[in-house]
């Protein structure tokens, strides 16, 4: 996440609506592996249990499709889970850096046999390389899209924007 300071010291507005002892959710959600799992869960719960009490008079097709859009966020959630915990692979990253100075290197000796001339031979390496690292340095950005650095996602704005959603809604 960027280091000591990254997100884990930005302060998060957050909605309050759990409730606090020994047996609260706080106290489930601290000692748990998978939260965000466990609040999915704990929403389809009540939203089952509600309309077997007849609580909630929402017909049948909407309530499934409600079920669903729960499952896409989740999906949703587990794509991003993967993106971050699946780390890229080390050797790969090394070899393809091995290969870019190689490339470096061996792309002018090419390219001036090809076009016969000095000032062409510069201009034609220069971009090329220039366009494979960019590539590299682009990939170097996709693979991990959280952080703070200028080209990450911006999570704080996003959860803002979340949070302010689910309190109108309220």
């Amino acid at each position: 996440w960027g280091g000591s300071e990254g997100l884990h010291a930005i302060k998060f507005r957050v909605l309050d609506p759990i409730s606090s002892g020994p047996n609260s959710e706080y106290e489930i959600l601290s000692h748990c592996n998978d939260k965000v799992l466990q609040i999915a869960e704990w929403i389809t719960e009540a939203m089952t249990f509600a309309s077997q009490k007849n609580w909630c008079q929402t017909p049948p097709p909407i309530l499934s499709r409600v079920y669903q859009e729960i499952s896409n966020g989740m999906l949703g959630y587990n794509q991003a889970a993967k993106v971050t915990l699946v780390p890229f692979p080390f050797p790969f990253t090394q070899m393809v850096s091995l290969l870019l100075i190689s490339f470096v290197v061996i792309s002018p000796i090419v390219i001036a046999q090809w076009t016969g001339g000095p000032f062409l031979s510069a201009a034609f390496s220069f971009f090329v390389t220039l366009g494979y690292w960019g590539l590299n340095e682009i990939c170097g950005e996709l693979e991990n899209p959280f952080g703070d650095d200028a080209n990450d996602l911006p999570l704080v704005e996003i959860h803002q924007e979340f949070i302010e959603a689910l309190s109108e809604s309220i």
